[in-house]
């Protein structure tokens, strides 16, 4: 079953989604205890972080992309923590030529026209811009 959970208390405010096995079981032994049950998620993969639906935004956090190096034109995969709704991927100063969200971990950007060299990618979401990432662009 594909589930979402989040943090509703504290201040981290961890969000995750992904496939879980849900067990579940009725708490107490009595009639009126059947109207509380105890859930246990048992994670089937890897889970994605995603925005938590009570706590304030997160910032957009890169982690990678690949590939290390790229010209115009190719596409790279971005990854990273809290990129669902992003509305820029820049290179250096320049915006990518497109780019799609793939999912809340993953964006997919074609790497705009610029000199070869040093070509930082950054992230904007709504949250606000994410820290930068070394990249470089191909000749």
């Amino acid at each position: 079953m594909h589930v979402r959970w989040y943090e509703r208390q504290g201040s981290d405010g961890e969000a995750y989604e992904g496939d879980a096995l849900v067990q579940w079981a009725p708490n107490g032994g009595d009639p009126t205890g059947l109207n509380s049950v105890a859930i246990t998620l048992l994670g089937q993969g890897a889970r994605e972080p995603i925005t938590n639906p009570t706590g304030e935004a997160t910032l957009p956090a890169l982690t990678s992309a690949s590939p290390s190096a790229a010209a115009q034109g190719a596409q790279v995969e971005i990854r990273g923590a809290y990129l669902g709704g992003a509305t820029s991927v820049k290179f250096g100063a320049t915006a990518a030529t497109s780019f799609l969200v793939v999912n809340s971990a993953t964006i997919v950007a074609v790497v705009p026209a610029g000199s070869a060299g040093a070509a930082n990618i950054t992230v904007v979401t709504p949250a606000g811009t994410s820290d930068a990432l070394a990249y470089t662009r191909g000749a």
